[in-house]
């Protein structure tokens, strides 16, 4: 097969493309991935007799805070980097936030 058969095979069958297929998938992956995480920590570890008392701590937060905006910026560099042309921006800034500001707050 020539090159130009190959590409005229290719193009042949060229399909519209769901634009909202990636922020689904990542979204439908999260959720999964929280869901289990939480499923197994709670089998493992159990939960907390005080987590009322804890939770209106600023520490409880915090450590709730840091990994949470972590994964946010994740998310967001991941969807654009999945993307094929796309450019990645300041999305990466995102990622470095959290980590200035505890190094900032330490």
């Amino acid at each position: 097969m020539k090159t130009d058969d190959l590409i005229n095979v290719l193009a042949s069958g060229v399909v519209e493309v769901d634009r909202t297929m990636v922020r689904r998938r990542f979204a439908k992956a999260l959720l999964c991935g929280v869901a289990g995480s939480l499923l197994v920590m709670s089998i493992v570890f159990g939960f907390r007799h005080d987590l009322a008392s804890v939770a209106r701590t600023g520490v409880f937060w915090a450590k709730l805070a840091f990994p949470s905006a972590i994964s946010l910026g994740a998310l967001l560099t991941i969807e654009r980097v999945g993307r094929p042309g796309a450019r990645i921006g300041l999305t990466w800034c995102f990622l470095v936030l959290p980590f200035l500001v505890v190094s900032v707050a330490g």
